[in-house]
């Protein structure tokens, strides 16, 4: 590795996924649903609210890695295929909301392509004692950490007692259905039952903690609440707006034409919070501006 002048013993390739947004009354599925292209590649289209979001494709990606990998208008056209095979909806450009892509970092594989590529992650530990990860899914994050602390405690010969696995998430110690944990958070806080789904979907047992320090909309009838900036901020280490609207409260994967008109109100909570100057305030929400134009530019004729 570069960092202590050893040969990587294996190279990377990126593969980048895209996913369309779509309002529910367009594409009505109540559940995941599995489709499959013509050559073969899983599509699902997920409920998330009145939206529903569709992906993903498998692209090799060359430019290297970028926080905002491009999406292509012919990207976002490939996804409409398994739908209207499925379900008999056609879908056009009108219809998406917004785009969003990302890129997997997988171990390259001779002669396959990135769909054909394991996701699996590896572990390997340098002649020097540099210890590295690679490959694996967002979602096998915890495995992968603790893969790595156990190759750290081997090299070091000494041993760490417990572990992860039946640790919850903050938010996630409870047992109730979604729908159960939204009614008795509307006891509290009297809101419509979809706004507190998205709440205790995103904040689990944390919502009410969330709407203690803000339980007003930001905009009449919308669905981001006061409290979640502060949140996004004291607890979750937000520093950018973007950090706010796309990382921590994810309005902008969705919600485009609402977080729009909340990126003044979030960012000058923000500006205040944080101390930022007037320039700085300024730069942040130009920065997120041209990012939710960029989301969209893919879908203008």
């Amino acid at each position: 590795c570069a960092m202590d002048n050893t040969p990587m013993p294996k190279s990377m390739v990126l593969s980048k996924g895209i996913h369309i947004v779509v309002p529910r009354e367009k594409l009505p599925v109540s559940h995941m649903v599995f489709t499959v292209t013509t050559d073969n590649r899983p599509v699902f289209a997920i409920p998330r609210g009145d939206t529903v979001y569709i992906g993903t494709t498998d692209t090799r990606y060359e430019k290297g890695a970028e926080i905002w990998p491009e999406v292509l208008p012919d990207e976002v056209t490939y996804l409409f295929e398994p739908i209207k095979r499925y379900f008999g909806v056609e879908l056009t450009m009108n219809d998406c909301l917004t785009t969003w892509a990302g890129l997997r970092p997988l171990i390259a594989e001779t002669g396959k392509s990135t769909r054909e590529i394991s996701r699996k992650d590896e572990v390997w530990v340098s002649d020097s004692g540099l210890i590295t990860i690679a490959g694996g899914k967002l979602t096998g994050y915890r495995k992968m950490a603790e893969e790595t602390v156990d190759a750290a405690t081997r090299l070091l010969d000494f041993k760490v007692s417990g572990g992860s696995a039946d640790v919850p998430l903050p938010g996630g110690d409870f047992h109730q259905t979604l729908e159960e944990l939204a009614r008795d958070l509307t006891q509290k806080f009297p809101m419509p039952e979809k706004q507190a789904r998205r709440l205790c979907r995103l904040y689990g047992t944390e919502a009410a903690d969330v709407l203690a320090l803000g339980s007003d909309s930001l905009k009449e009838e919308g669905f981001v609440h006061r409290g979640e900036v502060y949140w996004a901020l004291q607890q979750e280490g937000a520093r950018h707006l973007e950090d706010v609207l796309y990382r921590r409260t994810r309005a902008a994967l969705y919600r485009t034409g609402e977080v729009r008109d909340i990126l003044e109100p979030v960012a000058s909570i923000m500006a205040s919070e944080l101390g930022w100057s007037a320039e700085r305030l300024a730069a942040e929400c130009q920065a997120a501006r041209e990012r939710l134009q960029s989301d969209i530019s893919p879908l203008a004729p």
